[in-house]
Parts: structure tokens; sequence; C-alpha cells
């Protein structure tokens, strides 16, 4: 028999389900416990008696540490020996800099290995200024100034226009028909779906608030009379099968 995952279930299948659940559940692995470099996994019965030993551990060695909290961008790098110790002057004052600062020892002691990376060849700011026209615009890029020209199409059906503050799209549909339900085709263009919104049916003549609606044989929707669960009637069917919480 084939099911549907987006199919609704009641109260008394998710209380079928939970107390098959909870009477598998005594060997599973219900907590974890860090100690040093070991890993101890609990089941339920440790749960019940704390000198229960773990039902599996795992060791692992000591970690490398590394922290990387030093690495940073800076727009206007300087280099000097008391910011940056034991390194060599890169010469990249001045410039954009990726500083990669990683600390290899903890505590007072830490020392921070530094290396610079230029990214200067990678990083390009550029400000946007305005044009000579409403169709051009003028680029200012490390100190340089250039325009790039553009045009606006005239082809039927574009939507685009230029006023004095910018482009201006105008939403407008060739042949609808008013009042009809607007959708988009493929292209994601907006289109008359051919139907009038009067056809529409956004609410039953007779429904109860908060009922699963569904289809009559003819697509009509119908109130079926069924109540979707509270989140207090699962609390209380989850207390009912696995106990209050502690």
């Amino acid at each position: 028999m084939a099911y549907d995952l987006t199919d609704l279930v009641t109260t008394a299948q998710l209380k079928k389900l939970a107390t098959r659940t909870n009477a598998e559940l005594g060997e599973t692995i219900r907590y974890v416990a860090v100690s040093g470099n070991t890993i101890n996994f609990y089941n339920e019965k440790a749960l019940e008696d704390p000198a229960q030993e773990a039902a599996f551990s795992v060791d692992f060695p000591s970690e490398l540490f590394l922290d990387a909290a030093a690495t940073q961008l800076v727009q206007n790098f300087a280099w000097s020996a008391a910011s940056y110790p034991d390194t060599t002057d890169p010469n990249l004052d001045g410039k954009q800099v990726l500083v990669l600062g990683v600390k290899t020892q903890t505590g007072a002691n830490a020392t921070i290995a530094y290396s610079f990376v230029d990214l200067t060849s990678l990083i390009e700011i550029i400000e946007i200024a305005s044009g000579d026209s409403e169709k051009v615009l003028s680029l200012t890029e490390n100190g340089k100034t250039r325009t790039i020209g553009f045009n606006i199409s005239t082809a039927a059906g574009n939507m685009l226009t230029v006023n004095a503050d910018g482009l201006y799209a105008t939403l407008r549909v060739s042949g609808a028909v008013q009042d009809n339900v607007v959708v988009f085709d493929v292209n994601g263009a907006p289109a008359d779906s051919g139907i009038a919104s009067a056809d529409v049916l956004t609410k039953l003549a007779s429904a109860t608030a908060d009922h699963i609606v569904t289809l009559n044989a003819d697509g009509s929707i119908k109130d079926s009379g069924i109540m979707i669960a509270t989140d207090a009637e699962i609390d209380e069917m989850i207390v009912d099968v696995f106990g209050a919480a502690v």
C-alpha cells in the first residue's frame, strides 16, 4: 500500500508510533559525556543507575591548538615591528592586506605567527557617481574615471522606461482582461490566467475554525469535520506514553 508523506495523521496514530518507539529506546544512546580526551556514550540504563558504566567509549589523541583570531583585513596597511613581531617588512604599506595571524599556544605565553597577503589585485573599489546623462554611468576606479554607456531597447513589450531619477518598470500585460487572475509564464513574466477573480473561492459559506479542508469528488472544497490536534493535546499524549518530564 502506497502512502503520501504529506498526509495528516491523527493523535491516536501518533500515540501508536510513540509507544512503539518508547519500547525500543532502552538500549539506544541517550546522552554523551566528555572526560579529557575520552568521550563516553550512555544508554537508558545509565539514566536509571548513575553507577552504570558507559555503553562504549572513544579515546582521541591530544589536539593541536590553533587560533586564527588575529587574522584581519587591513584596508590601509602599515607595518611595524611592534605590531607584527618576528616579521620582516613586506613593503605593502598603504595597500589592502590580509594579515594572517595564527596563535599556536594558549595562555599568557601565546605566540602569533604572521604572514601577509597583498589583495590589491584581487579587490577593486569602484565608486559610482552621477553621469553625463540618464544613459551614462561614471565610474571612479583607484583614482581613474571612466564612463559606461548603455541603451534602453524600444522593442514592444519592454517595460523599462528612463526617468530623471533612474530606470522605471511598468507592469503591463498585452490583451489582459479586467479582474482576471494574474499568473507567471515560464520566463517569469506576468500573464493573464483567463480565470476571473469572481470564480476563485476565498471561503466556505459554512465552516468550523481549525478544521481540516478536504475536496469533494468534483474538486470543490469542504470542511472535513476533523480538528487539527493542538500542542497541548500532543504534549498530553507524549506524557501519557513517555511519562512526565523529570
